[in-house]
């Protein structure tokens, strides 16, 4: 609860929380997960979820360079450079977890990263879930909230 309490702080979607509670069940059933790190493994699949699961980096699209006064011609000039950069709000969202979780659950930022990587491989590389599953916990957490699945969802999302 604390968890998700801190999300919507953040403003990071309640189906973020849902799909890291399924990453967390995953790995305690495969015996990966005790009482001393917990909090850690958690932190690192709320972690994992919200790079998954939440918006947070936009593609820009770059200007044409300008090479002494004319325009830089080549075959690759047809197509539009382009990259990816992170928004505002996403920055935001991470800066919050982060902090959240140095703060209140007394996680360092470097065990965090460290372990990172563990868990993912721990995961299979595999950070997919079955809807099913990721509904079960957001419906749970939308009750949590006393917040209404459709007006949060929207009627054609809700029905899908």
């Amino acid at each position: 609860q604390q968890a998700l309490i801190a999300c919507v702080r953040a403003k990071m979607e309640v189906s973020s929380v849902a799909l890291a509670c399924v990453y967390f069940e995953r790995l305690a059933l495969d015996c990966r997960v005790d009482k001393s790190n917990r909090r850690l493994v958690f932190a690192v699949c709320l972690l994992l979820a919200a790079k998954m699961n939440e918006r947070n980096s936009h593609i820009v699209h770059a200007q044409t360079r300008e090479v002494s006064g004319q325009r830089e011609e080549t075959k690759k000039s047809k197509i539009l450079p382009s990259f990816i950069k992170p928004t505002e709000a996403g920055k935001n969202q991470f800066a919050s977890l982060l902090d959240f979780f140095a703060h209140d659950w007394g996680i360092s930022l470097k065990s965090l990263f460290a372990a990172e990587f563990g868990v993912f491989a721990a995961l299979g590389f595999n950070l997919q879930a079955e809807p099913s599953h990721v509904a079960f916990h957001f419906k749970r957490f939308m009750k949590t909230l006393e917040w209404n699945s459709v007006a949060y969802l929207g009627q054609e999302q809700y029905n899908q």
